[in-house]
């Protein structure tokens, strides 16, 4: 594709330019000397291949751009807490905490007995 329209882009430049040159009508040195202008203008047969030229240099420019890139954010990765090292014992029932559910007088906290 980006051949393409640079391919593109070549013919419209030469296209705009050769305009100009056929417009011209050739110069064959016995061109007699024009009086009074018979109300034609001179000067604007640079319009055209401005144009053309502006738009072969977008479309040329466009090509060359290059694709946009995605950088994916990087994963961060929490590693898992420690478990507590305490626990939670009820006397009235007699059972630590995730055994029990509930407690009516309240929960003691008891810590591990280090060896």
């Amino acid at each position: 594709m980006k051949k393409i329209l640079q391919t593109l882009g070549l013919v419209i430049a030469m296209a705009g330019v050769s305009g100009q040159a056929l417009a011209d009508g050739g110069h064959h040195g016995w061109e007699h000397p024009r009086h009074g202008g018979h109300g034609h203008r001179s000067g604007g047969n640079w319009v055209a291949p401005l144009i053309a030229l502006g738009v072969a240099g977008a479309v040329w420019s466009a090509a060359a751009r290059p694709a946009p890139t995605y950088v994916a954010p990087p994963v961060t990765y929490y590693p898992p807490q420690p478990a507590p090292s305490a626990s939670y014992y009820c006397a009235s029932s007699g059972q630590f905490y995730p055994y029990t559910s509930y407690c009516p007088e309240g929960w003691q906290l008891v810590q591990p007995a280090y060896r």
